[in-house]
This record gives structure tokens, sequence and C-alpha cells, in this order.
């Protein structure tokens, strides 16, 4: 059940252009939802492993994003930014916390996960199958929201723009 209900969230942030803080948290409730969804009795270590690097990625991503709607007014993403340009620090402070929400190999949550996944028996498929769907739209997600808010064609006026023909 709570396996079904976080692909549900994170099909919403996937497909959400409202508000970029709803969405960031959306993602971050995925990870929660599916850290519930553990069946078998866990050592709390487990959850302090995968949920702690999860936190504190998510509360560092709103920083950054507080820091960006002082300076920008970014609340949307219904339009691309491109605050790379201007905001070089800021962006590469909010490709860390992205990364490890997305569960990138180098970051600690990606041990987290494969402690989810080897709680999973033979007979669980449907759960193994909803967790993994969830933390690929998930990835997505997170990779969706950095490029929309940092990487994209200049929006500007005054900034120069390099016309490529092929």
């Amino acid at each position: 059940m709570f396996g079904n209900i976080g692909f549900l969230i994170i099909i919403k942030a996937f497909t959400g252009r409202d508000s970029v803080r709803k969405n960031w948290f959306l993602i971050m409730l995925n990870h929660i939802t599916i850290a519930i969804s553990f069946n078998e009795h866990f050592d709390w270590m487990c959850y302090v492993w995968y949920l702690c690097e999860i936190i504190v990625a998510w509360f560092v991503s709103l920083i950054v994003f507080n820091k960006l709607i002082k300076q920008e007014w970014v609340t949307s993403l219904a339009n691309f930014y491109n605050h790379s340009y201007e905001h070089t620090k800021l962006a590469i402070l909010f490709l860390l916390p992205s990364l490890q929400l997305s569960g990138f190999p180098i970051t600690p949550s990606s041990v987290g996960e494969d402690f989810i996944f080897l709680r999973n028996h033979s007979n669980q498929i449907d759960l193994a199958f909803f967790t993994a769907l969830s933390w690929i739209i998930n990835s997505l997600a997170s990779t969706r929201i950095y490029t929309r808010v940092f990487l994209s064609p200049l929006i500007k006026t005054y900034q120069e723009v390099v016309i490529c023909s092929s």
C-alpha cells in the first residue's frame, strides 16, 4: 500500500509545474513513504541511514531555493530559468542534494536503497516493482527540477546568446 502511495506521490511531483517547493517536498515525501513500506523488522540504524541523508539533502536544497527566490523570484516550474549563469555557486550547491535525493551511487542514500531491496522476498514482486519505479521517476523528477531552474537556454535579454546552426 505504501509503495503504491509513494508511486502516486512521485508521479504528481514529476508532472507538476506549479510550485518548485511543493514538487521538491513531494520528492522527499516519496522517500519517506518508501521507508515506511519496509516489510520486515529493521534495525533502527537502517532507518537512520536512509532517512537522515534524505532529510539533510532536502533542507540544504530548501536553503538554496530560499536564497534563489529572494534574488530571482523563482516559484514556478512552468518556465526555464538558467540561473546557473549568474548563480554558479547555488547551482553547484543544489546539484549535490539533487543527486542525493535521486539516489546517485556515490551518496549514502544509495546504500539506504540497497537496504530496502535486501529486505524484499521473492514473493513481493509488486513491492519491488513499485519501489524501483518510484526511484526511477524520483531521479527523473529531481533532475527535471534542477534542469528547469538552473540549466536551460538563456532567457534574459542582457545576456549574450550563441546562435548555433547545424
